[in-house]
């Protein structure tokens, strides 16, 4: 079954293309040549029952008269489309008994919803007329000089009104009763009025005289436009005048409203859509006066309205009031008659007499108002459904071409607005090709929008080490599933992580959506700052707890003994003690604050920092030669803090003979290693200290006693010394330093056989690390 559930029979196969006409309306669709194999398509039944079509669809090349005389003696009421290639033959097809006449250069997408607004309309007057107003309403058209019944298929008379023209013959002894039972006592007549209510109701017409009681009678039994109902009318004697309306006048009406919908179809503003259908309603249809309105905030507020000698500038009313309520209330048409005799009626005029009110949508209604009683008829209440179906099918059109634009140009400001790069996407042999791009993403990728449209995501943004991970990502965002992952892409300024999320957007045969990438350098170096610190914080609290722990621990019992014995030379190693803590401490608070940070760099001269570095060290005993004259990209203050904790370092350990005491537990490790001598032993004569270039980088190196075997794995750990004096952080600083430019540190020994440190790294730009 197709969407919509409409069944379509297309006679003249090689004249409408079906195939499209099926996409176009979700119909169920069948063809058949020529009018001849329509005839014998419903007599056959093929393909589904008759009654089940919503709708004949003539083709452009065929005799539409002939088509629909043929049809009609099938299934007289269905509604019939004519295709014409010629609008002026609209006239002469509309009074031949067509619904609706669409031309045939006209989009298939219209064709297809003039086929489900006569569908639409005949499927709810079906519905309206067997209901007891839509029966009343029936009797209602018709004068009171004769007896009128509605009868259905099982020839039972539903209601009846008029004149009671003899025994038996008067509305309470038809209403409800079954024709055979009424004219029992007459077999013969009712045999044949059984036969002919059963005709009326397939579709045809049969007038005859019948003997009822004492009298002669004339029966007409004819057919209920637009459902499986039938119409008696029985008058004394002869016949007079046709009582159905004027056939011609009404297939005027039906053309004028064709021209209507024609013009319809071209408004893009529902106030127009209002305007258009009052006007048209009053000018053309030849309605007295008419109004549409809709409900809104409970009130039912006038959209549109027309009434050339009526005042229909009323006070808003409620939405459930009067007969435009009952009519947005019930969703059902009323053809009103004798205002006066309607109890809900409230008009809001003296002067109305009669009236039409037809549901508009879920929360609409229109009405057309006369001062003549019995002005409107069954004719024009068809007139005035098919007029207001064509209403609500072009108000749903602007409406949702109104929501859609907006929500466009909501989307459009969002995605063009949204900071993070983002592109629009069409995924083609599974992978997404650009649609369009944001300010965001020229901006970080480098790629202006006319050269990303129509390229590749995958070309476009993925390393090649990464298109394995991405094509996978790629069959999940075809599978329609959100992604929601680290992805790593190529952008102006070279590789970069991101946070790649995907936002698929539903479509009939497609799959198009939107990829947002949020970049994620900052953050993960803002990651890996944090992990450094807290690794910084747990080391700085092991050490201090351990290393500040020494120190005032001597001090303490140095006061204890000095205050048991009053020997104040006790206080000179607490001296020495505190003096030691406050290295540690001062230190510490260097790392904590600092550590590895780099802030802007600039070309810096070795030779020139070296020199400023060595004027603020205490070097009595020592000399400073310079044996470069290499610049590197540096921050002036922290590479001048590296050299001066080199130089204090040698300066310091090469200076005196200490004893060799491990403060982090090892001892006799070794000298120049923060803080130690190593040896035990007195250095001889002035120590040379030497910046010197080497390959990729530079050296600080001196002629002192130099590193013993096994400490140069450990020297730039924090804490570590092999100096009872030493805090063990001088070299763990210079490693901070040497870190924080992306350089690399080490320790060996120097040319002259003395402690070297030597930096590499300084031609390497400094850059994120992604596997971080």
């Amino acid at each position: 079954m197709s969407g919509t559930g409409l069944r379509v029979l297309v006679v003249g196969e090689d004249d409408v293309d079906a195939e499209a006409l099926r996409a176009a309306g979700e119909f169920d669709v069948a063809t058949v040549p020529g009018p001849d194999a329509a005839v014998a398509w419903f007599d056959e039944g093929t393909g589904f029952d008759e009654r089940t079509v919503a709708c004949v669809v003539v083709g452009a090349d065929l005799d539409p008269v002939a088509v629909i005389d043929a049809v009609r003696r099938s299934v007289p009421e269905i509604p019939v489309v004519v295709c014409t290639a010629d609008r002026r033959e609209s006239t002469a097809v509309l009074e031949a008994g067509a619904t609706d006449v669409v031309a045939s250069d006209e989009p298939v997408a219209v064709f297809a919803n003039r086929i489900r607004t006569v569908a639409a309309t005949a499927r709810r007057r079906s519905d309206s007329l067997r209901t007891s107003a839509g029966v009343e309403g029936i009797l209602q058209s018709f004068a009171d000089d004769r007896l009128v019944a509605v009868f259905d298929e099982t020839g039972r008379h539903l209601a009846a009104a008029g004149e009671s023209l003899a025994e038996g013959l008067d509305p309470s002894a038809l209403s409800g009763r079954v024709v055979t039972d009424v004219f029992a006592d007459t077999p013969s007549t009712a045999a044949h009025l059984s036969a002919n209510y059963a005709a009326a109701v397939e579709g045809d017409r049969r007038d005859r005289e019948f003997p009822v009681g004492d009298g002669t009678f004339w029966f007409e039994t004819r057919p209920v436009s637009g459902v499986d109902l039938g119409l008696v009318c029985v008058r004394s004697g002869v016949p007079g005048p046709a009582t159905l309306p004027d056939r011609d006048d009404a297939n005027r009406k039906l053309h004028r409203l064709h021209d209507i919908v024609t013009r319809m179809d071209a408004v893009e503003n529902e106030s127009d859509i209002f305007e258009l259908a009052v006007e048209s309603a009053e000018r053309i249809l030849a309605f007295d006066a008419c109004n549409i309105a809709e409900v809104e905030d409970g009130k039912i507020v006038a959209r549109a309205a027309t009434a050339p000698e009526l005042d229909v500038d009323v006070p808003l009313a409620d939405a459930t009031d009067g007969i435009a309520g009952k009519t947005i209330r019930t969703g059902e048409s009323y053809l009103i008659s004798d205002v006066s005799a309607e109890p809900e009626a409230i008009p809001t005029n003296a002067s109305y007499r009669s009236a039409l009110s037809i549901p508009l949508g879920e929360s609409g209604v229109f009405q057309a108002i006369s001062t003549e009683e019995g002005y409107y008829d069954e004719s024009d209440l068809t007139l005035a459904e098919l007029l207001v179906a064509h209403v609500a099918d072009a108000l749903d059109r602007t409406r949702y071409q109104d929501a859609l634009t907006i929500e466009r140009d909501h989307f459009a400001a969002l995605f063009e607005n949204v900071p993070d790069p983002a592109i629009e996407y069409r995924l083609v042999d599974g992978e997404p090709r650009i649609e369009a791009v944001n300010s965001a993403f020229v901006s970080l990728f480098g790629v202006e929008p006319d050269d990303a449209i129509g390229t590749s995501t995958l070309a476009l943004l993925v390393p090649d080490e990464h298109r394995d991970e991405a094509r996978e990502r790629y069959a999940a965002i075809a599978a329609e599933t959100r992604i929601d992952a680290e992805v790593v892409r190529e952008t102006a300024d070279g590789v970069r992580p991101f946070l790649l999320r995907s936002v698929p957007v539903p479509a009939d045969d497609e799959r198009i959506g939107y990829l947002i990438y949020t970049d994620l350098a900052e953050l993960k170096a803002r990651e890996r700052e944090l992990e450094r610190e807290n690794e910084r914080l747990d080391r700085f609290a092991s050490v201090v707890s351990h290393d500040l722990r020494n120190p005032l621990t001597v001090a303490s019992g140095y006061v204890d003994h000095a205050k048991e014995t009053d020997d104040l030379s006790m206080l000179d190693p607490v001296q020495e003690a505190h003096d030691r803590a406050f290295a540690i401490i001062e230190d510490v608070l260097t790392l904590a604050r600092e550590g590895g940070t780099v802030s802007e760099t600039e070309p810096v001269a070795l030779d020139e920092i070296a020199t400023l570095a060595w004027n603020d060290v205490s070097t009595p005993s020592a000399s400073l030669e310079l044996a470069t004259t290499r610049t590197v990209d540096a921050d002036p203050s922290r590479l001048r803090q590296l050299f001066e904790n080199c130089f204090r370092n040698s300066v310091e350990h090469n200076s005196t003979s200490r004893s060799s005491v491990d403060t982090a537990g090892d001892t006799d490790e070794g000298a120049t290693s923060d803080d130690a001598d190593g040896s035990g032993s007195d250095s001889t004569g002035d120590l040379t200290i030497t910046v010197r270039s080497i390959d990729d980088g530079f050296a600080i190196a001196d002629d002192g006693v130099g590193f013993p075997d096994g400490a140069t794995d450990r020297l730039f750990e924090y804490g570590y010394t092999t100096s009872s004096d030493g805090t063990g952080f001088g070299l763990s600083i210079v490693a901070e330093v040497a870190s924080g430019h992306g350089w690399d540190v080490e320790a060996g020994e120097s040319p002259d056989g003395g402690a070297e440190i030597r930096v590499t790294g300084i031609d390497r730009p400094l850059a994120v690390d992604l596997d971080d």
